[in-house]
């Protein structure tokens, strides 16, 4: 996620340390429910396919989003 630009140094720092977590919108679940619908039909059949995850958001001087597939 995007730090703001009215954000302090001090402040900047501490979040790009994952010290202060991202809790502002988007909502985790509604992002995990974005990117397991796009990837249906592309990457699996059906997202009820998936039955391990792990989600976290966190700042970024470079926001994006990084998705690893492991098929067990």
């Amino acid at each position: 996620m995007p730090i703001p630009k009215s954000t302090s140094k001090k402040k900047q720092i501490m979040m790009m340390a994952n010290e202060i977590k991202h809790v502002k919108r988007s909502d985790l679940d509604n992002l995990y429910k974005l990117y397991t619908d796009c990837m249906t039909e592309i990457v699996y059949k059906d997202d009820s396919q998936i039955h391990k995850c792990y989600i976290e958001k966190m700042y970024s001087d470079h926001p994006r989003v990084e998705i690893l597939i492991k098929w067990e």
